[in-house]
């Protein structure tokens, strides 16, 4: 992934980042090792003995190759396209974006938390036509506790595009796991005359690892020929420090028949075409996502869709963090909370070229 400065008037872009499928580079005939001067996976010709194939235009510089953003100035390839600048189709303006929003964290008696919602809230309006913004995720650790659920509902509703709240860890933890399902009822009602396609697992379900129902919060739902999958993780069998990890919930109405039945039932005409969200990101970290053996599960599961899986969109560390499971078949980003430090959203445009969706990525910090 390359990261550049953006500027846009008005706020301070902390950093931006975009990865792009592949085109128009072919392999030619490779030699018998990988010639790779500038170590960007990428060789020069392209080689199956290099991490990645297709060949580097440039293989004196690492931020040149078939996976790099094209930056719209200054008369570079810089994707291996054959094509630079205006005449990129990179360049050009999205077909729609999308905005993540993380952790707001609304709770009696935190008015802050509150104010910085409501102001990631009020850009996102400010800026949506200009954007072509048609969707924001919400991923989790919305709010918990007495009022917070309706508090951070009441501050969502002001968007002026659909938005898609998915639970978080807290929710679980803070008691409000049926309040979330209530609260939020007559909105995913709602979304099915906004969304393409939007389905919504019954809930509750019998959860027989903890012999009491559970209000899993699992939705898919399509726009503009990108379908999103939004997943409940948070685990119920535990608390405390081991409350912050991922399960599966692998049983009947769970979360991995979910993924499994949405996955299989996404249309595929166009490649990068699924998108995931959910509170703890799709990958491994003890006691924080995934166990070892839980990835192992996944990975058999989305490899059989790697062509089609762009990437999973999640929160739940306070902080923005990319991670390459190019090997897996996607890309996993994480975005910062909105509570604390700085007010940061990740805005995503979304394009289509040549059979793949493309997305560019935006860490805005909202002043």
């Amino acid at each position: 992934m390359n990261a550049y400065p953006l500027s846009r008037a008005g706020l301070h872009v902390l950093a931006a980042a975009a990865l792009v499928a592949c085109g128009g580079t072919e392999t030619v005939a490779a030699p018998d090792v990988c010639s790779d001067l500038d170590q960007d996976g990428y060789g020069s010709p392209g080689s199956a003995l290099c991490p990645m194939p297709q060949a580097d235009c440039d293989d004196g510089d690492d931020a040149v190759n078939p996976a790099a953003e094209e930056i719209c100035a200054g008369g570079l390839d810089e994707d291996c396209d054959g094509l630079t600048d205006a005449a990129d189709p990179d360049c050009g303006p999205p077909l729609f974006s999308f905005a993540v929003i993380a952790d707001s964290h609304i709770v009696a008696g935190e008015q802050e938390h509150r104010d910085r919602l409501a102001a990631a809230v009020g850009w996102l309006n400010a800026n949506a036509a200009a954007e072509r913004l048609e969707l924001a995720i919400v991923v989790g650790d919305i709010g918990w506790g007495e009022g917070g659920v309706e508090a951070a509902k009441e501050i969502l509703d002001a968007l002026d595009v659909p938005y898609v709240p998915l639970i978080g860890d807290n929710e679980i933890h803070g008691g409000s796991e049926e309040q979330f399902e209530l609260a939020f009822a007559p909105h995913f009602a709602a979304l099915a005359s906004k969304l393409e396609g939007f389905e919504k697992a019954p809930a509750p379900v019998p959860n027989p690892q903890t012999g009491a129902p559970s209000y899993l919060q699992n939705v898919a739902f399509g726009v503009q020929g990108v379908r999103f999958i939004g997943l409940d993780w948070c685990t119920r069998r535990f608390e405390g420090l081991e409350g912050e990890q991922a399960d599966l919930h692998d049983f009947p109405g769970g979360t991995l028949p979910w993924l499994a039945a949405s996955l299989d039932a996404s249309p595929k005409s166009t490649k990068e075409s699924i998108v995931l969200a959910s509170h703890h990101p799709v990958h491994w970290i003890e006691l924080a996502a995934f166990a070892q053996d839980e990835m192992g599960v996944l990975g058999d599961l989305l490899g059989k869709y790697r062509d089609y899986v762009y990437a999973s969109f999640g929160g739940h560390y306070h902080n923005n963090a990319y991670t390459d499971l190019s090997d897996a078949g996607y890309e996993v980003f994480v975005t910062d909370a909105t509570w604390d430090d700085e007010v940061t959203i990740r805005l995503v445009g979304v394009r289509e070229a040549e059979g793949t969706f493309k997305y560019r990525h935006e860490l805005v910090v909202v002043p």
